[in-house]
């Protein structure tokens, strides 16, 4: 089955300082926003060695562009995004 995601919540993070984005180690499942971070609440996905592809940043919620995430949708992704469910997430294979 898996977890379905709206792709319009899917981002890639891009740029300088896109390799820092990680989860923190706090209670949930969603790194909530602080000073110290410029996302909002969001989950980082796609890092495990089963994983092949970018990274990919699930948001909680639906927001406007924000600098370091670039969308999703030019990655030939479905729409929604369905990510299997195993040790952690794992994202769709993508199009060449």
């Amino acid at each position: 089955q898996g977890v379905c995601v709206p792709i319009s919540r899917v981002r890639v993070p891009v740029g300088e300082g896109s390799g820092e984005i990680g989860n923190r180690k706090t209670g949930g499942c969603w790194n909530e926003p602080s000073v110290a971070s410029h996302l909002p609440a969001h989950r980082v996905i796609g890092r495990a060695k089963d994983c092949a592809g970018p990274a990919l940043v699930i948001l909680r919620d639906e927001a406007p562009p924000l600098p370091g995430l670039a969308e999703a949708a030019a990655l030939s992704l479905s729409d929604p995004v369905r990510f299997r469910v195993g040790r952690t997430l794992i994202p769709p294979p993508m199009a060449a």
